[in-house]
């Protein structure tokens, strides 16, 4: 719940994965993953520059779009109860995460980094 999810779910904290070294390095980060930590650090800074410049920012639907993918890829499927309809910010990013319910990880991660790829565009 920090600044930049509000904003979108664009946040940068990731837990690192290490490599044993071992020839099959089964926890060894994938390109899926790096790109995806790339895309995470990208958007994040595409928000900022567009928040400190003045302009307009991303279309609501797409912030959320990126909320929902970073939140799929990261945490799985959505959990919990709807909030409220009072609670309007809430409910639209829980609604977001709810859509891409039963996705795998590494394909919310590629959807997330070819979104972040068509804002930089």
């Amino acid at each position: 719940a920090g600044r930049t999810e509000a904003r979108g779910g664009a946040g940068v904290g990731f837990a690192r994965e290490g490599g044993s070294g071992a020839v099959a390095r089964p926890h060894a980060t994938s390109v899926v993953e790096r790109r995806f930590k790339e895309a995470a650090e990208q958007a994040a800074t595409l928000m900022r520059h567009t928040s400190n410049a003045g302009e307009g920012s991303f279309p609501q639907e797409t912030l959320l779009s990126l909320y929902g993918l970073y939140k799929q890829a990261n945490s799985g499927d959505v959990q919990g109860p709807r909030p409220l309809p009072a609670q309007a910010q809430a409910r639209s990013k829980y609604d977001a995460w709810a859509k891409c319910r039963g996705m795998p990880r590494k394909e919310a991660m590629k959807r997330y980094t070819e979104l972040v790829e068509g804002l930089r565009s």
